[in-house]
């Protein structure tokens, strides 16, 4: 009989132990949860009572509390900590902290399990140059991020002013290539060079090839050779986004192309207004037919830079 009670209460002991640990089951957290958000990788992010945490399929709760959290992808997450200095973290799979004090990211966690991030000790001066807006005053540009591997909190690659990572990890760099271009309209814009790092660190694009790289967006991203800074995104009401020449007195001379994520060449210079390929692999493209032309010809075309429809 002692036997019995004795068992019966080691029993509801461990069953007490796993609650107060949050052994709960899926609806159970759904039932005290304010918030819990669909399953990404075999984990759901939850709030409850302002804090964030990660549960497993079975309900166990497999992390600490955070201020703030974002779904797990390729392995990782990244949580915020309030307290002390306010800064991301990223955890594994296990809930282990495995890179700290990370003041801001740019782009996803990439499909190797790298991020860029910003910290405190990433502050690299990279080239001066001259404002022209603020009576010649001169301009320090600073290198502010890395390319970090989360597993080993290890820097892969050495500082970069970082423009944009695509979803495959690859990378936009920039810094500035020359004080003054003649005829850019706006002459304090010091003109860029551009360069793409891989989701290694290596650079498969050397700065300068290309004058202009703009965003990836579903594996291609505007290019240019012909023109400096001299370009703007401008949204579309379908929710895409074009690339356009803000010079149209040189719109004859400066170019849009597109590129692969390799940086090879997939279609040549030869839009004056480019827009981003969507998930069905088209974009919007337009030329000016002649330099007076009021308006430009539009033209729908796929990934090879075949004309679909004009």
């Amino acid at each position: 009989m002692k036997n019995i009670i004795l068992r019966d209460f080691l029993a509801l002991t461990l069953l007490l132990i796993a609650v107060s640990c949050g052994h709960k089951t899926v609806e159970e957290w759904k039932a005290v949860c304010q918030e819990v958000c669909e399953f990404k990788e075999g984990f759901a992010l939850c709030n409850m009572d302002g804090k964030w945490f990660f549960i497993d399929e079975n309900g166990r709760k497999i992390s600490g509390d955070y201020d703030g959290a974002t779904q797990f992808a390729n392995g990782y997450a990244l949580v915020f900590q309030d307290v002390p200095n306010g800064c991301w973290i990223a955890i594994d799979k296990e809930g282990n902290e495995v890179c700290k004090n990370i003041a801001t990211y740019v782009g996803p966690i990439t499909p190797k399990g790298h991020l860029w991030i910003h910290r405190e000790d990433i502050h690299k001066p990279i080239a001066e140059v001259t404002d022209f807006s603020r009576s010649n005053s001169r301009k320090v540009i600073y290198a502010n991020y890395r390319l970090v591997d989360l597993k080993t909190d290890k820097y892969l690659t050495e500082a970069y002013n970082l423009e944009n990572v695509a979803d495959e990890g690859v990378a936009v760099v920039s810094r500035p290539m020359e004080e003054k271009i003649v005829g850019l309209s706006q002459p304090w814009k010091s003109a860029m060079a551009y360069g793409i790092i891989d989701d290694d660190g290596r650079v498969i694009v050397p700065y300068g090839t290309y004058t202009y790289i703009g965003n990836f967006e579903n594996g291609m991203a505007c290019y240019s050779t012909t023109g400096y800074y001299e370009y703007s995104i401008q949204s579309r009401e379908d929710g895409g986004r074009c690339m356009l020449n803000d010079r149209i007195d040189f719109r004859t001379k400066w170019l849009i192309g597109y590129i692969d994520t390799k940086g090879t060449i997939a279609i040549p210079e030869q839009f004056h207004v480019a827009c981003h390929f969507d998930s069905s692999g088209h974009a919007k493209a337009y030329k000016y037919r002649y330099y007076d032309s009021p308006f430009p010809d539009e033209y729908i075309i796929d990934k090879e830079g075949n004309i679909i429809t004009e």
